[in-house]
């Protein structure tokens, strides 16, 4: 199925002109990434690991890190977003256009109806100046183009991005986590299952258990659980930078090999 959206974010990508970011997330598939031509004065940048090799192969100057699009060292003209999943990441970044786009610079907002884009449109229009331009593609896909002028209303709420906060894990065991990794905000009820339920499992397997791998790990609530009762050396692994710092904290606050 083709995003229209992104294909609408294309078309103004490929007449980019002056200093740009491109702001890329997990949304965008490998052979969407491949379909973009570079063009002079453009960065992009992504907090997944994969995304960022895919950028890196499509010939794109490309920084990988949680969403600081601060840490650009030049204001910039325009920004490219095809809006993310999560609300408190799409505020993060609108907050963060606001400072870094020069007087007279542009966000671009792509995205869906039911995923919220009229919504952040009319916010970002808000945060950040005035609303220049809004293309509607098929349905319910829209391009708004946000022009930067002079801010009118206080930050969108982010939930302290760049905050992380603790979360009670059960039998006294705190973890670290922050907004923009999943489940962020909670014990995710999978994964308590699966940790209650984890006894009785390991009986059924033979032989001895010292590595243990956590795909998908998030912010490590299931390699901390584990490694309470089965001491190991246990690998982790995500493709988002904000997931593995924490589950890194987490990992060396629990002792966890």
């Amino acid at each position: 199925m083709s995003d229209i959206a992104f294909q609408q974010l294309c078309e103004t990508l490929a007449a980019h002109q002056g200093r740009g970011l491109w702001v890329v997330d997990e949304n965008i598939s490998a052979q969407a990434i491949a379909s973009v031509t570079p063009v002079a004065g453009l960065q992009a940048l992504t907090n997944r690991a994969d995304v960022y090799r895919q950028l890196l192969a499509a010939g794109f100057d490309a920084e990988l890190n949680d969403f600081d699009l601060l840490s650009m060292t030049t204001a910039c003209d325009r920004i490219y977003y095809r809006v993310s999943k999560e609300k408190p990441v799409v505020h993060h970044v609108i907050n963060q256009a606001a400072d870094l786009l020069v007087d007279g610079g542009h966000l671009f907002l792509a995205g869906y109806k039911n995923e919220g884009a009229k919504t952040y449109i009319d916010k970002a229009a808000k945060s950040l100046g005035h609303l220049a331009d809004k293309t509607l593609g098929g349905k319910t896909a829209m391009l708004a183009d946000i022009e930067r002028d002079e801010k009118s209303a206080s930050p969108l709420d982010d939930k302290r991005y760049r905050e992380t906060i603790s979360l009670e894990g059960g039998a006294g065991i705190h973890f670290v986590s922050k907004p923009g990794v999943y489940g962020w905000n909670k014990i995710d009820k999978g994964s308590a299952f699966l940790i209650e339920h984890l006894a009785a499992f390991m009986a059924t397997v033979s032989g001895s258990h010292e590595q243990f791998v956590d795909l998908g790990c998030g912010f490590g609530y299931l390699s901390v659980m584990a490694s309470q009762r089965y001491p190991g050396v246990y690998s982790a692994c995500d493709n988002n930078i904000a997931a593995v710092r924490c589950c890194e904290m987490n990992f060396r606050a629990h002792q966890v090999a």
